[in-house]
């Protein structure tokens, strides 16, 4: 699961450039991070990508942190 932390927290970072790395799998997009939701459409894009694989349009709007996005692929496995 490490590995896939750090898959995705580069997907992040790929899409937020400005983003220091070192967040929590835990820390809010919005309140904590400060990153809008365009930004997390590119992230889902790019992890879907990444992962060869395809979420729901409701899994990707329910997802907060990056620790949403790796429940979701554990689910998808």
């Amino acid at each position: 699961m490490n590995a896939t932390l750090d898959r995705v927290n580069a997907l992040v970072l790929k899409a937020v450039p400005e983003l220091k790395p070192g967040f929590a799998p835990s820390d809010s997009f919005a309140d904590v991070l400060d990153i809008d939701s365009l930004s997390v459409v590119e992230i889902m894009t790019n992890v879907e990508k990444e992962f060869g694989c395809d979420f729901e349009d409701e899994d990707i709007i329910h997802v907060q942190n990056v620790q949403d996005i790796l429940d979701i692929l554990q689910r998808e496995q």
